[in-house]
């Protein structure tokens, strides 16, 4: 009867020992998947940043061109149009006859 008590408490004892194998293992698992979530959250967090960073990076710039843009248009409604130039051209060539002659349209005893 002792014998086989001693080979019941064996068995047991294999069986506590392979389950307490298997829980280690589990627990083993459990603490890499938990660093490997971390790392990926780290990484994660990193990229979020750099693409903030980004982002306001691009929005700075976008604002300075739209301000340079600002400035383009400012100056452009200061200028002359195409048509203000001919008129303008137009006054010169009455008030100077001479270009007239350089340029043929005008006959020299006219």
């Amino acid at each position: 009867m002792q014998s086989e008590m001693a080979k019941r408490l064996s068995g047991i004892e294999e069986r506590t020992r392979m389950i307490e194998s298997r829980v280690e293992e589990v627990g083993n698992r459990f603490e890499s998947f938990r660093m490997n979530a971390i790392r990926n959250q780290n990484d994660v967090n990193e990229k979020v940043k750099t693409l903030i960073k980004a982002t306001v990076e691009m929005k700075r710039r976008t604002d300075d061109m739209k301000e340079v843009l600002r400035r383009v248009e400012r100056k452009l409604l200061k200028t002359a149009s195409r048509a203000e130039l001919m008129e303008i051209e137009a006054y010169l060539n009455i008030l100077n006859p001479v270009a007239l002659i350089r340029r043929g349209r005008l006959k020299s005893g006219d």
